[in-house]
């Protein structure tokens, strides 16, 4: 019989959206209408199937991005988290009030992504989950083929005090706290690297566009869990 507890999700989801989006303006990058609805919207559609208070959003400290969410129909088992800082201090803060929130919900890892990564799903962080547990490390991090990091990533809570005391010395580089916490690299094959593509310009946002015109449904998504 199998053990229950090594069939409960382990990990829960944090949506990174706090960015200043300086390359999508006048739109925030959340908020970039692609295909009828905006970009957001695709993420938590990746997602759907997690269980409910599995699933935040950090939408930064920027209170006129607070205003236009809450005309989105975002699913009312959503958290929303505001940074507790009031400058923009990076994907850090995000991850900070992400790992407070965690320490609520029963969870031991924290999944982050950021919100321009519309090709990450919960099949990628269940690997990465099982890549974290196999290295023994606090924090995981994605990387493509060429070894180029990305914010995918899988941070244990554990990792709260270090992230906190990071913010606190004004270090708001997240590669200097990846460094502190010796977080392990996982890299993709170049076959499956295309889930850590993040649109961070009009023509990657085209493409993806265009292939959401043309395969509605080609885009991978999670069994509803029980």
């Amino acid at each position: 019989m199998p053990n229950p507890d090594r069939l409960r999700p382990s990990w829960a989801l944090l949506l990174l959206a706090g960015g200043q989006s300086r390359r999508t303006a006048p739109h925030h990058k959340a908020l970039v209408p692609v295909s009828g609805k905006p970009l957001l919207l695709h993420l938590v559609d990746q997602f759907a199937g997690l269980a409910p208070g599995r699933c935040a959003l950090s939408t930064g400290p920027d209170a006129n991005f607070h205003r236009q969410l809450s005309s989105l129909p975002l699913p009312s088992h959503w958290t929303t988290l505001a940074d507790s800082h009031s400058d923009h201090c990076g994907p850090l803060a995000g991850i900070a009030a992400g790992l407070a929130w965690l320490a609520h919900t029963g969870y031991d890892w924290l999944a982050v992504c950021p919100v321009d990564c519309p090709h990450a799903s919960p099949s990628l962080f269940d690997d990465l989950h099982q890549a974290a547990e196999a290295s023994g490390s606090e924090v995981i991090s994605a990387t493509d083929h060429t070894g180029e990091r990305s914010l995918i990533s899988l941070w244990h809570r554990q990792c709260l005090g270090t992230v906190e005391r990071a913010l606190a010395r004004h270090q708001y580089a997240i590669h200097r706290c990846l460094a502190e916490l010796q977080a392990t690299q996982w890299a993709l094959t170049a076959s499956d690297a295309w889930q850590l593509h993040n649109l961070n310009d009009p023509a990657s946002l085209a493409a993806f566009a265009a292939q959401c015109a043309s395969r509605p449904s080609a885009l991978p998504t999670s069994a509803d869990e029980t």
